[in-house]
């Protein structure tokens, strides 16, 4: 008679899928990102892949997870609709690779998606083209649901089998991944079918009728119920099938042994009476439910049905045969039902595990059908195979010596004759794996994150490290330095590391020192670097970990290459090695698995037959570059340096703009090209092949990685020095991307020479400058300096500032230094300033403040062969920036009272003072004293006394008070206008005298400002011996200060004219005041002028902060004076 066969989801195709169903599905030059769907939607056409991040698990007819997409980004995927019934059959494991087309793709928002999933879900809730690719198992699954449902095979005829079954519906038949125990004629599961279905919405890649996994059930007899063994039965049955397949697989040996007067029919599949009970709509509707309706079954009756593959066909050659299904018997010592079988039972109803998938005809192939263990052994599929035992002739060895158990009876397996479809090369599974299927739905990398214990150790994972301590990390090697030498003879090793809670981040640094060079680790990038006892700080902000030479921290790594362990260094430092334990070990491997599974830039799936080979890492420009992944780019090298650490910096550009590259200073490049510019740093093997790079020579760089570095700028950098691969400009037919390159360049250049090949920097003014920053200003010249192969121009626009170099006096006065900037002109600006003289006005571009000298103090410096000086007219009024200028230089000259100062102050100062040590010198030759005032007659405060000043300078008293008699012999400054200085309180800065308000600490919004006005005033004192001393007159306690306030002196002529009548008295003939200004006699004239008079004066001794305490780094400041009267004056 004629029996259909009708195509259902649990027909799973193991096969591959033909290549060019492949490539009809998911054209290659159809491929799209998901992060560009995420962002501007999508049109229906295309198809996006990626690896199972996330498996999920599938609930009703919904099932979610999640995969990455690209590196560093990972999208949330829900799969519903037609495509449910293919659940089970789908191979969607961890690491599995997913291809979807997205036609019929919705995209909905996520509520606060975690960082790296994208925030729309891809959900296809209706028809869908899908493949699945395990690659661990090679299972591959193709799904396309939007197929003409009339490709769905027609039914198979069949006139052998008994007509009595010719009213019973086909039975699909059901995977499994391991046999079940079966007598030697129970050796064919039953199953229910369901109906046939007039609605076919998938079709599946159809399986070869040759393929070996796909079989006919063959027709077993009915068990005995005295419980007799039949195993030589089972053996001959084995046989007869082999030799009619020579393709056949053997069969597994059986799992357990038998023990003694237990026939095999009591070791099948021990259920209880619930468990064996169908759900109350299985039954038959003549049959009610009770509960021994399943026990008043006979045994006799529990017989299978023969099944008919729909994707077979008459002339198929005959199948071998494989691992039996589960026998129907069962004994009568499983009716016990215990608690652990009764939540089994709830697990499957909740599950939707018992169905009625076809309406029982007896109560006994009822109670056949409802496997309890199917549930369970469906879920091993998404086992990862690092759960399991890695040899499958271990577990089979290791189940052959378990004894049966009472509670696993239901594990026991026996020899097959009936043909099965399993699934080959897949572990075998037991009790203690149950739990692991559950955990096989987490996220596989949980464990990784959440660091490792190894007996009293607990490695911490890295971005979950606290503040400073002591603390014990794990990781995988990113990059690592050069061994170098510290000053103080150490060797010092730093290297980079990271685990997946802190990739796609900076990685942690470390630092390592140690006395001897072989005590430190020797690793290379990918190894797993284990670190006992390191210590944890943060540096810039940043947090790193060292390990100092004479802390006791301890080392161990991982070689992933070899797999080998590190052994422990020579004599004495050998304890810095510890030998790790197994779980450490174990925890290592899992790290370098991950690492070289991120590592890989893109996902691939099998060859591709229409690209002809395995795809590369893409190649992009440096426009397209992205954070934390890995990619190909051709580039023209700029400039190369070699840093510190061993790292060797290489400046690139493609000529094309990234919006995150740092901005780059250097002489050698054209401000304008900086934006294109990026830097490159070489680690390892490649830092030798970094100085062989020259500037204008063109490069492919494969393997190369980028990342978002701490200050937010596009960072890269390489390790692989042999996949630096030098081009030939000349040589452009297999080089299509460096004549691209080229293209760009001519372009870039042309632009550059229409404008000039300048690029417009803002305008600012001196202050407002930042350091190494190009900026435009409108100057005056103040004086030029040429010089042999270059020029010096000093410059002002009437803007001050505290760090610019020092300005000779001759060349600007002392109110105007600190607004002249000096400038080294090079190249061609250097004959543009032979046009120029003092007090021309000129606009000058491009122009940078640096530090000269390898100090902090600022100057300017111009280059370059544009013209970036252009001379203004200052009768001009089309010139905001220069009316501007001579705006400034008029209030700056209103602010002086004279139309300059003296420029040669301090080295007149400077002579006054070498004329005094000769002619005290002289004195002490001739061996007479010194003395301002000869003494006519004894002092009237005779019985007062005085310490001289030698014996003050002699005191070791400090602080200290002294009583002296002495006379003013000099004073500073020269120019009493300049007593007071105005100094920021906040950061101690000095401000120019023309200023009232600090760029730096004063808010411009606010009236209240940090800026004070102090005395600066010294007076040199000598006695009758001849011996001088420096004293201040800067405590507004002095009695010379006495209620006069630095801010009045400062701003107040009278306040002014107040203190110079309190001086004048003191100073003699040293003053010389006239037309409201007080200034220092002139140094010629010191010797016809009046000596000052004798001063009874109290000065106070005190060491200034941070000074040795020496007599010679002591200060002295006087705390009251009076005018001292001769008996005989």
């Amino acid at each position: 008679m004629k029996r259909s066969a009708e195509s259902g989801p649990s027909s799973y195709n193991k096969s591959p899928p033909a290549p060019h169903a492949l490539i009809q599905a998911f054209p290659p030059d159809q491929k799209k990102k998901a992060g560009d769907i995420c962002r501007k939607g999508s049109d229906g056409t295309g198809w996006v892949e990626g690896k199972v991040y996330q498996r999920g698990a599938p609930s009703g007819e919904t099932w979610e997870f999640i995969m990455t997409a690209e590196l560093g980004s990972r999208v949330q995927v829900l799969l519903s609709g037609s495509c449910s019934e293919h659940f089970p059959s789908l191979p969607i494991v961890v690491g599995a690779q997913v291809r979807i087309r997205t036609k019929g793709l919705v995209l909905e928002d996520l509520d606060e998606p975690p960082k790296l999933l994208l925030p729309k879900r891809f959900a296809w809730r209706g028809r869908i083209a899908l493949h699945v690719h395990n690659p661990k198992t090679g299972e591959q699954y193709l799904v396309d649901t939007w197929a003409d449902p009339s490709s769905t095979p027609p039914p198979v005829d069949d006139t052998s089998l008994d007509m009595d079954m010719a009213s019973a519906p086909s039975v699909p038949k059901k995977r499994r991944r391991t046999p079940n125990p079966a007598s030697a004629d129970h050796d064919v599961e039953l199953r229910g079918a369901s109906p046939p279905s007039a609605d076919v919405n998938g079709v599946i890649e159809r399986i070869p009728p040759s393929d070996p996994m796909l079989v006919d059930h063959a027709r077993v007899t009915n068990p005995t119920l005295e419980g007799e063994p039949v195993k030589k039965q089972a053996e001959l049955n084995d046989s007869q099938s082999d030799s009619q397949n020579p393709q056949s697989l053997p069969s597994p040996p059986p799992e357990l042994t038998e023990e003694p007067g237990t026939d095999e029919q009591t070791m099948g599949l021990m259920t209880s009476n619930n468990e064996l009970e169908p759900a109350p709509e299985e039954l038959p509707r003549d049959q009610p439910s009770t509960d021994n309706a399943a026990a008043a079954a006979p045994i006799q009756e529990c017989q299978e049905f023969p099944v008919v593959d729909e994707l077979s066909t008459v002339t198929a050659p005959p199948p071998p045969p494989l691992p039996a299904a589960p026998a129907a018997g069962f004994s009568g010592n499983s009716r016990k039902q215990t608690s652990r079988d009764r939540r089994k039972l709830k697990q499957l109803q909740k599950a939707g595990k018992l169905v009625d998938e076809a309406p029982a005809a007896k109560p006994s192939e009822a109670v056949a059908d409802v496997d309890g263990e199917e549930h369970y052994w469906d879920e091993a599929d998404t086992l990862p195979d690092d759960v399991l035992m890695d040899d499958i002739g271990q577990r089979q060895a290791a189940a052959e010596e378990v004894h049966i158990q009472p509670d696993q009876a239901e594990r026991a397996a026996t020899p097959v004759h009936g043909p099965q479809v399993i699934q080959p090369d897949e572990p075998l599974l037991d009790a203690s794996h149950e739990a692991g299927i559950q955990e096989s739905n987490d996220d596989p990398l949980e464990s990784l994150r959440m660091g490792c214990d190894a007996g009293f150790i607990t490695y911490t994972p890295l971005a979950q490290l606290p503040g400073a301590g002591m603390r014990h990390i794990i990781g995988v090697v990113d990059s690592a330095g050069v061994l170098t030498q510290t000053k103080k003879q150490e060797f010092m090793f730093r290297l980079v590391l990271y685990d997946p809670t802190n990739y796609g981040f900076s990685g942690l640094t470390v630092t390592l020192f140690e006395k001897a060079q072989k005590a430190l680790p020797t690793v290379e990038a990918g190894d797993v670097l284990m670190l006992r006892a390191i210590q944890i700080d943060r540096f810039n902000n940043t947090q790193c970990a060292t390990g100092p030479s004479f802390k006791g921290w301890q080392w161990a790594v991982f070689h992933v290459k070899s797999g080998m362990l590190s052994t422990a260094p020579a004599d004495a430092c050998a304890s810095r090695h510890f030998k790790p334990e197994e779980s450490e070990l174990k925890f290592s491997i899992r790290l370098g698995d991950w690492w070289r599974n991120v590592s890989s830039n893109a996902t691939s799936f099998a060859p591709d037959i229409s690209l002809g080979g395995r795809r590369g890492r893409e190649h992009k420009l440096i426009a397209d570059a992205t954070s934390d992944e890995y990619f190909d780019t051709t580039v023209e090298v700029l400039h190369g340096l070699r840093n510190d650490n061993g790292v060797y910096s290489v400046f690139v550009t493609d000529y094309t703009r990234h919006p995150a590259v740092s901005p780059t200073q250097g002489e050698w490049c054209p401000p304008r090209l900086a934006p294109y510019v990026l830097r490159i740093e070489l680690w390892d093997s490649s830092a030798e092949v970094g100085p062989t790079m020259q500037a204008g020579e063109y490069y492919s760089i494969r393997n190369l990685r980028s990342r978002i570095g701490g200050g937010g700028y596009l960072e890269s950098k390489m390790q692989e020095g042999d996949k630096i691969v030098k081009l030939d400009e000349d040589q452009l037919e297999n080089q299509p991307r460096l004549a691209a390159l080229l293209k760009r360049k001519r372009d870039w250049e042309t632009e550059m020479n229409a404008t000039g090949g300048v690029h417009e920097f803002p305008h600012k003014l001196i202050e407002e400058a930042e350091e190494n920053c190009h900026f435009k200003c409108t100057v005056e010249v103040v004086h030029i300096s040429p010089k042999d192969d270059f020029t010096y121009i000093y410059v002002t626009d009437y803007t001050a500032r505290t760090d610019l170099v020092p300005v000779s006096a001759s060349i600007a006065s002392s109110t105007l230094a600190d607004r002249v900037v000096r400038v080294e002109l090079r190249d061609a600006q250097v004959d543009i300033a032979k046009n120029l003289e003092a007090g021309d006005f000129v606009a000058v571009r491009n122009l940078r403040l640096r530090p000269s000298g390898g100090g902090t103090l600022l100057a300017g410096r111009l280059g370059g062969d544009q013209r970036l000086i252009t001379m203004l007219n200052p009768k001009a009024n089309g010139n905001a920036d220069l009316r501007a200028l001579l705006s400034r230089k008029e209030e700056w000259t209103n602010a002086q009272t004279k139309s300059k100062r003296e420029g040669k102050r301090t080295a007149a100062r400077a002579a006054r003072l070498a004329a005094e040590t000769s002619r005290s010198a002289e004195a002490s030759a001739s061996g007479s004293k010194t003395v301002a005032v000869p003494r006519k007659g004894k002092h009237k405060h005779k019985g007062k006394q005085f310490t001289t000043l030698e014996d003050v300078r002699a005191s070791e008293a400090c602080p200290a008070v002294f009583r002296v008699r002495a006379r003013a012999v000099d004073f500073f400054p020269d120019d009493l206008r300049d007593c007071t200085i105005l100094r920021c309180t906040s950061c101690d800065e000095t401000l120019p005298k023309t200023r009232r308000r600090c760029t730096k600490c004063d808010d411009a919004m606010e009236d209240d400002t940090a800026v004070a006005a102090f005395f600066q005033l010294w007076l040199r004192v000598a006695d009758e011996e001849g011996t001088t001393l420096d004293v201040s007159i800067a405590d507004e306690r002095c009695s010379i200060l006495e209620d006069l306030s630095p801010d009045d002196v400062h701003e107040d002529d009278g306040a002014f004219a107040m203190l110079v009548a309190r001086l004048r008295p003191l100073l003699g003939g040293l003053l010389d005041v006239h037309e409201d200004e007080a200034r220092r006699r002139p140094l010629a004239q010191d010797a016809d002028s009046e000596p000052a008079p004798l001063m009874d004066l109290s000065i106070g001794s005190w060491l200034p902060e941070g000074e040795p305490d020496t007599p010679d780094a002591r200060a002295y400041v006087v705390m009251k004076h009076a005018l001292c009267e001769d008996d005989d004056t």
